[in-house]
């Protein structure tokens, strides 16, 4: 997957022209077209933990008595004082420049993206990620597990979310033995005519009937059946394949700070999720709806 949304950023395009105006503190090293991969900070120190269901590995990993492993993007000038750690992790940027890959040097098999704060304009719009949105982006994604659904989108879990001196974060899951593509970055390179020829349907065929089709009745699903919404756009919507590279008509969404969740609906419809939607933070979820 991150092969894929890196390839297809047109790395030819000079960074310096895509950025002009933006952050001085922007390294050009760092952006997804470079596919760069660095060592990222860590350090231990005592931080607000929110735990939504993350893997025994994961909290391992973060959690230390009632300290947490707080990480820094490479870009940030945060550098608190602070105890150093002798875990080695690796990280590269996806198409969003502050979400990384993660893993372990000692465990490369098991990879993780790291949704930083970036204390940074990118786009016109300041990246520091504030602690109530990542703790609301945790519980929203333990409450829309709980729902569940075979016909809606899915989700890539967003199961833990650390406050630190050095400014908030979350982790998201990946589940084992997926197989995933970036919408945005099937146009290019040849990717739908390998799907074409693969599906033995026409490119408009397969766009219409493979991607557009599934993707819609799952969208409708999710709003009309689970009573969530999200901004699906083409980089936050992932494509599954499977084994033998054709499309599942399943599709993930990264990225649950965009999502809408109708509480009361949930309330009704969903019993077993109730505790769950009651546990939500709904002046985080105010603050993202007006953000």
């Amino acid at each position: 997957m991150i092969d894929a949304e890196q390839r297809h950023l047109r790395p030819r395009v000079d960074p310096r022209r895509i950025w002009a105006g933006e952050d001085p503190r922007l390294d050009p090293r760092f952006l997804p077209a470079a596919r760069p991969v660095f060592r990222l900070p860590a350090f231990w120190a005592k931080a607000a933990l929110t735990d939504g269901g993350a893997s025994p590995r994961l909290r391992a990993l973060f959690r230390r008595g009632d300290r947490a492993l707080c990480l820094i993007h490479p870009l940030s000038p945060a550098r608190p004082e602070a105890e150093p750690t002798a875990i080695t992790l690796y990280a590269t940027p996806t198409a969003s420049i502050r979400t990384l890959l993660v893993w372990r040097a000692a465990d490369p098999a098991h990879p993780f993206f790291a949704k930083l704060s970036l204390p940074a304009v990118l786009g016109g719009e300041h990246r520091a990620l504030p602690a109530s949105t990542a703790e609301a982006c945790v519980r929203r994604s333990a409450l829309l597990q709980t729902i569940g659904s075979k016909r809606g989108l899915r989700l890539l879990p967003e199961t833990l979310a650390i406050a630190s001196p050095s400014g908030a974060f979350l982790l998201r899951e990946l589940p084992a033995g997926l197989a995933l593509t970036p919408w945005f970055a099937l146009p290019e390179h040849g990717l739908l005519a390998d799907l074409s020829r693969l599906h033995r349907l026409s490119r408009e065929k397969l766009v219409r009937q493979r991607l557009l089709g599934p993707f819609l009745r799952a969208w409708m699903s999710s709003a009309l059946e689970q009573g969530w919404t999200c901004d699906a756009h083409a980089q936050n919507l992932l494509v599954e394949r499977n084994r033998r590279g054709l499309l599942t008509g399943r599709f993930f969404v990264r990225d649950l700070e965009d999502v809408g969740v109708d509480l009361p609906f949930v309330h009704a419809a969903h019993p077993r999720a109730r505790r769950q939607a009651l546990a939500l933070d709904t002046r985080a979820e105010q603050d993202i709806a007006e953000g």
